[in-house]
């Protein structure tokens, strides 16, 4: 769930020059997350026959909702959208010109007045 919520803003946050970097950084730490959460998975499940995966399934719950809560604490978007499209323009891109034709990874969607 967390998750979702990050992957989702990267475009919206970052212009467009920059997405390609920064949808790298997120799966750095999506991997980042994946490795403490096998090591988590090594230290916390017993091995025995049957063992009991609550501890472990509480740790994640534990995490999705802490990292809901710093995000909603933390992250403004309407406020790094507008910051986004000043950076865009100084750089020359008008982000309400993105056509869609352009591909996902540069910010291709369908074109939109506002």
């Amino acid at each position: 769930m967390y998750r979702t919520m990050t992957v989702a803003i990267v475009a919206d946050i970052t212009p467009r020059p920059l997405r390609t970097k920064a949808d790298s950084v997120q799966k750095i730490v999506g991997y980042a997350d994946t490795g403490v959460m096998l090591v988590a998975i090594s230290v916390m499940v017993p091995n025995v026959e049957r063992p009991d995966y609550l501890p472990l399934f509480l740790l994640q719950a534990a995490f999705v909702l802490v990292s809901a809560v710093v995000y909603d604490l933390l992250v403004k978007e309407p406020a790094l959208v507008q910051k986004m499209r000043q950076k865009s323009l100084e750089m020359g891109i008008r982000e309400d010109e993105v056509e869609k034709d352009d591909p996902p990874e540069a910010g291709g969607k369908e074109h939109e007045a506002e």
